[in-house]
């Protein structure tokens, strides 16, 4: 038993991995030539040039049939969850990128171990304030003056309001 894999299958995959070249390329020259704070903007252009990438490879492949607007949507839904996997697999592994250096480090030790004031060396609370705050301002959520850090952002103060109305209601 096996499956059958359609014409139309091969070119709406196509289609969405078409989009998702677009989408890393423009990502990864956009990561190159962009300030940090400008980052999300870009990200989201990149996002919607590998859409357009997406539909236009498809439409290119099928030609602009009114019937085959399911298999565009169907190319654009599967580029929209490759893209995702790539956030949230690239992004989320920095999130626990001190994590996974903290477990580097010890696995390039002869023993594979240190002390906790070894580990402390590398690894201060400051080190990690520092990283997130870095964060924080490449993603635009806030601005450094070289001074102090001011809000960038408010769509992340909606956010915590909306997320404390939610905890009050529901406790």
């Amino acid at each position: 038993m096996g499956f059958l894999v359609s014409g139309s299958d091969v070119i709406v995959l196509s289609a969405a991995f078409f989009g998702l070249l677009v989408f890393l390329v423009t990502h990864i020259i956009g990561l190159r030539g962009f300030r940090p704070q400008r980052v999300p903007g870009m990200l989201l252009g990149c996002v919607v040039l590998g859409g357009l990438g997406t539909l236009g490879s498809y439409f290119w492949l099928v030609g602009l049939k009114v019937n085959s607007a399911l298999g565009g949507i169907t190319s654009i839904l599967i580029f929209s969850l490759l893209v995702f996997h790539y956030f949230s697999g690239v992004f989320g592994m920095m999130e626990a990128a001190i994590r996974i250096r903290l477990l580097l480090e010890l696995y390039g030790r002869p023993a594979q171990s240190a002390t906790p004031e070894e580990i402390l060396q590398n690894y201060n609370e400051s080190m990690i304030l520092k990283l997130r705050l870095d964060r924080l301002v490449a993603a635009g959520h806030l601005k450094w003056n070289g001074e102090f850090y001011r809000i960038g952002n408010r769509i992340l103060l909606i956010q915590i309001g909306i997320q404390r109305i939610v905890k009050g209601l529901f406790g």
